[in-house]
């Protein structure tokens, strides 16, 4: 991947709106921000409050074929400036693509295979303290729901590795919309940053090792690495 990208920039006139924003025909406008691809960021005016300060709404939409969202941005009248508004809205897109970005890291069969893991190792844990608790006697089901809730909670290691996975997943996915978005907003030290992540990040190989070892010992009852583990987790079980 050379490290430029040429996309067309749309040039929204955000004073223009402002000063027009009682006129009917804009209410039911779209004004396209940016396309690259199959994704597609626009912007619409929303709402209007009619008390003082006047206050503009606007509310932001990303799109593709399998993931659409929004957000708003506020616009105060007589207290902000187009400056800022723009800023707002910069800020509301950036989120946006984060969020279409973790969907979609969400969907990797990396992830997927962390989240069956995750469930295998949870339902493991709730066998163990159940069983503890039979062993001594406690029936209320009340201190049973409270007892194995928290140490499914403290023991299960699952949650850790999904979180890093969608961490180190950042700017990977989704690599090119980002550089994108830096690019059409003029933030080219966000831009030259996020193509050195992505350049060269030893960081996740080594997360990835980890995630990969968790997944290989809970997809294996009959191992000894698997009955080692949980006994390990058998240590962690607190007195009643």
């Amino acid at each position: 991947m050379k490290n430029e990208i040429t996309l067309k920039v749309y040039d929204v006139d955000y004073s223009f709106i402002i000063k027009n924003y009682l006129a009917p025909d804009l209410w039911q406008k779209t004004w396209t921000l940016f396309v690259y691809k199959n994704v597609r960021v626009t912007l619409e005016l929303y709402e209007i409050e009619v008390r003082k300060p006047i206050k503009i709404r606007f509310k932001v939409y990303i799109q593709d074929e399998r993931y659409n969202n929004y957000e708003f941005v506020t616009h105060d009248t007589e207290n902000s400036n187009i400056n800022v508004l723009k800023r707002q809205i910069n800020g509301e897109i950036r989120d946006l693509i984060d969020s279409m970005e973790q969907y979609y890291i969400r969907q990797e069969d990396g992830y997927q295979q962390l989240c069956q893991s995750y469930c295998d190792e949870r339902e493991r844990l709730e066998d163990i303290a159940k069983e503890y608790l039979d062993d001594n006697g406690i029936t209320l089901e009340d201190v049973r729901d409270a007892y194995i809730d928290k140490y499914v909670c403290d023991n299960a290691k699952g949650s850790v590795y999904m979180n890093n996975y969608v961490n180190g997943r950042k700017y990977k996915n989704l690599t090119d919309l980002w550089l994108v978005f830096y690019k059409a907003i003029g933030d080219d030290d966000k831009y030259q940053q996020i193509y050195d992540t992505i350049s060269d990040d030893p960081y996740f190989e080594n997360r990835l090792e980890d995630i990969n070892e968790y997944i290989k010992i809970l997809s294996n009852e009959d191992s000894e690495e698997f009955e080692n583990y949980f006994d390990d987790m058998k240590l962690q079980l607190e007195g009643i």
